[in-house]
């Protein structure tokens, strides 16, 4: 999607994201599992809008960290699929826990690396572009490549 469609899919996003916000929680009830998601679903929002408005102004060296960011919120998000008891996960990560000391069903503390490798599974260049953006979190060859 080149960056001058974003506009459109900006204004999907919102309605579809609003959509979601109504529909969680069954008869005014919320869950654990909606105290997780919604802030990983406002991050991305939040996310997408910044890299949008630091692109179309061609500050690519600033946008380019919130690709990686993104790739974060993926890694949280598959970080339920790897546990026996997602409530449980959820309600040590918002005991202000740290995610890559849970264990998930495989015994394997959830460390990026570990969560990465398993998206990689299932998205074969997840772990290419993690490691890819990690060099546009970290001061790199890139940024003196792009000055």
């Amino acid at each position: 999607m080149i960056i001058e469609d974003m506009d459109n899919f900006f204004a999907n996003h919102i309605e579809a994201f609003k959509e979601v916000v109504e529909q969680m929680g069954c008869n005014g009830k919320f869950f654990p599992t909606d105290l997780y998601t919604y802030p990983i679903m406002n991050r991305a929002m939040a996310i997408n809008h910044a890299y949008y408005k630091l692109a179309k102004s061609n500050n690519y060296i600033a946008a380019a960290p919130y690709i990686r960011m993104q790739l974060d919120n993926c890694i949280h998000c598959y970080a339920g699929c790897l546990v026996k008891d997602v409530l449980g996960l959820i309600n040590y990560f918002l005991k202000g826990k740290d995610l890559c000391k849970y264990r998930g069903k495989s015994k394997n503390q959830l460390h990026n690396k570990y969560i990465v490798q398993e998206l990689n599974k299932i998205f074969k260049n997840f772990k290419q572009a993690y490691e890819y953006y990690n060099d546009d979190i970290h001061l790199s060859h890139k940024h003196f490549m792009q000055s």
